[in-house]
């Protein structure tokens, strides 16, 4: 039996993104304060036997407002959230391609705006 390796090594030849994942859980409460606002504007979805939307959403942002301070705070396994993410090798082709193809975008742009 072969020892594994550790789940938190990256694997080698893997790219590593960097996320910060207050940010993503900020973009979860503002998509939980939209749909409580679309709620709560069309009758139809907070009557009758869907009057437990509105709870719902109001549950996703108090449930999100907990995960943000809870990662602001950066205690136990937060204080990892904002590490580099390892991303397998095929998938970090297709970035790097992505990455190359906004870069020859870029220098086009910035090309027509020295010439006009």
């Amino acid at each position: 039996m072969s020892p594994t390796p550790p789940q938190d090594a990256p694997r080698p030849g893997a790219l590593t993104l960097a996320v910060r994942s207050d940010r993503i859980v900020l973009a979860g409460l503002g998509l939980w304060a939209i749909a409580l606002l679309l709620v709560l504007l069309v009758p139809s979805w907070h009557e009758g036997e869907r009057g437990w939307w509105p709870w719902a959403c109001v549950s996703g942002l108090a449930l999100g407002v907990l995960g943000w301070v809870y990662l602001r705070r950066g205690r136990g396994n937060a204080a990892e959230a904002n590490d580099p993410v390892s991303v397998p090798p095929a998938a970090a082709e297709k970035v790097e391609a992505a990455q190359e193809r906004v870069e020859q975008v870029r220098q086009r742009r910035s090309g027509r705006r020295d010439e006009g």
